[in-house]
């Protein structure tokens, strides 16, 4: 029979836990840093005929309005 003692049964499953919470701490730190980069990415856009604000990360030089159906242009900082 294998002894383990009192000390053993309570510590290695609180340091697993520890561990494991420690380990979904780092995966969420960073997607929420890739989620951030990019989301820096998207361009703003304006409807020139509905007023309509929208965010789109395709980088062509006009993107049809998803309310109207309008062409535009992404909005100017």
């Amino acid at each position: 029979m294998i002894r383990v003692t009192w000390a053993t049964l309570v510590l290695l499953p609180m340091f697993f836990s520890i561990g494991l919470v420690a380990l979904c701490a780092v995966f969420y730190t960073v997607r929420a840093r890739l989620i951030q980069r990019n989301k820096s990415q998207d361009r703003i856009y304006r409807c020139t005929v509905c007023a309509h604000v929208y965010v789109d990360a395709r980088f062509t030089g006009l993107v049809r309005c998803p309310r109207c159906g309008c062409l535009n242009e992404p909005v100017r900082n």
